[in-house]
C-alpha cells in the first residue's frame, strides 16, 4: 500500500502504518482491502453506506477499550482512523 503525499508529515505516515495492520488483524483483512472499500464507499449515494468505515473503526475503538488497550492507545487508534 502506498501512501499519499496528501496523508500529512511523515510522522502522520508512520502513525498509519504503525495502526493499518492492527485494524486489518481485527478486520480479518488485507492492508489493501479497507482502502478498496472505502474508496467504493465514498461514491454511494447511500449515506449509511458512506459511514461503513467510520462504523468499522467505531467498533475497533470499542474493541480495544474493552479488550483494556490503554487510552492514550486507543485515543492515537481512533484519531489516526479519522484522518
Amino acid at each position: 500500500m502506498k501512501l499519499s503525499k496528501k496523508s500529512g508529515s511523515e510522522q502522520t505516515g508512520r502513525n498509519y502504518l504503525f495502526c493499518l495492520p492492527r485494524f486489518c488483524e481485527y478486520a480479518g483483512t488485507t492492508p489493501d482491502e479497507p482502502v478498496e472499500e472505502r474508496e467504493k464507499e465514498i461514491g454511494s449515494s447511500d449515506r449509511f453506506m458512506r459511514r461503513r468505515a467510520e462504523d468499522r473503526l467505531d467498533e475497533w475503538f470499542a474493541f480495544l477499550n474493552e479488550t483494556g488497550s490503554t487510552r492514550t492507545g486507543g485515543k492515537y487508534a481512533r484519531n489516526i482512523g479519522k484522518s
